[in-house]
């Protein structure tokens, strides 16, 4: 089963999602979407004016341009690895702003969400873990946004599953809101984010992402950039799309054959036993 993305036509209003970050307003329809990008600081983004490295390919036009600060990648990866068995998430951290009608997602932080649900295939933001990056995002990183989020999918490959695309739809609506998908034992990673079209917008994964060398010369990604399908599952029971070479088709009438000659082989046996009984 899979899901190519997730669409949101809905008239244009806001609400407050109860499980959302405190004061992220949940936007729909693509009249507010367009103003809240109008609405952004209009500069280039700081990362620019330094070195950066392009990760994967070149975004797609309607895409948002993604930049990771090294501290965040040093964040991520710390994260990412302190649970190779189980799911683990939290938030990225930024600003966001408008250049030649481009929008650009700086993610300067992320910080680990701590949840007490979650298992080998799912990660669950309670309210707890809610209350957490609230806190700790005022007491450490009171200048910053939040711009997405992350988790990890522990040896199942990179992709956006059912569940992902309801967190994303329910908590990160924000038309530049991203989120970070990273399998640390295959060190495969991929962004995923809104591409607003005239008639909605739809989750799509995000083809490239920029590294700001801000604090060494020398890139610290070591993940390869991939751009799976998304999927309806969240299982570790998938099925491989090659396995080797098949095998050829069996004709039905093989089992019809094989039944009977059993049943011959059967008779003939009684029938021997029969006759070479004692008298």
């Amino acid at each position: 089963m899979t899901s190519a993305s997730t669409f949101s036509s809905e008239p244009d209003t806001v609400t407050e999602s109860p499980d959302a970050p405190m004061g992220l307003h949940v936007p729909s329809g693509p009249r507010l979407d367009q103003a809240a990008l109008d609405s952004l600081p209009q500069a280039m983004p700081a990362a620019f004016s330094g070195d950066v490295v392009l990760h994967g390919e070149f975004p797609q036009q309607k895409q948002v341009r993604v930049i990771l600060a090294q501290n965040a990648i040093q964040q991520i990866q710390t994260h990412t690895i302190s649970d190779m068995d189980r799911e683990v998430g939290g938030a990225l951290l930024g600003h966001v702003c408008r250049h030649q009608a481009q929008t650009f997602v700086e993610i300067l932080a992320a910080m680990p969400a701590p949840s007490s649900d979650h298992g080998p295939v799912h990660f669950t933001f309670t309210a707890d873990t809610w209350a957490h990056i609230n806190h700790a995002r005022e007491a450490e990183y009171p200048d910053l946004d939040i711009v997405g989020w992350f988790h990890t999918h522990p040896d199942l490959g990179v992709f956006y599953s059912a569940d992902d695309v309801v967190v994303h739809s329910a908590a990160f609506t924000l038309p530049w809101q991203v989120g970070l998908v990273v399998d640390p034992l295959r060190q495969e990673a991929c962004f995923f984010g809104w591409e607003i079209a005239s008639h909605g917008k739809q989750i799509l994964p995000i083809t490239g992402f920029y590294e700001w060398l801000d604090q060494k010369p020398g890139s610290l990604v070591g993940w390869q950039i991939t751009n799976e399908p998304f999927t309806e599952t969240s299982s570790r029971v998938m099925l491989a799309q090659h396995v080797g070479p098949g095998l050829p088709p069996i004709s039905p009438w093989w089992g019809v054959f094989l039944g009977s000659l059993s049943l011959i082989i059967s008779l003939a046996l009684l029938l021997e036993r029969l006759l070479s009984a004692p008298r």
